[in-house]
């Protein structure tokens, strides 16, 4: 078994777009790991700030919402 973190580190849901898997932990990092039987982090991004809700997802932008932000994150970027 593969872990990222620890049990108290991540209290939002994953969600899943284009066979990749995306999770946050409280201190603001995304992980982004390939949707599949295998455990496999593809990367990971920190949003510099506090992070406990389940991103959203639509038209190709997944949305964070942070202590102090709205963030969107598009394919292209």
């Amino acid at each position: 078994m593969k872990k990222i973190g620890k049990a108290d580190s991540f209290i939002s849901s994953p969600v899943a777009s284009d066979g990749k898997v995306f999770i946050t932990d409280v201190k603001g990092i995304v992980y982004a790991l390939a949707a599949g039987p295998e455990f496999n982090i593809m990367g990971k991004m920190p949003l510099g700030d506090v992070c406990m809700t389940t991103p959203a997802i639509t038209d190709g932008i997944i949305f964070f919402r942070t202590e102090k932000h709205l963030i969107a994150i598009s394919k292209e970027q």
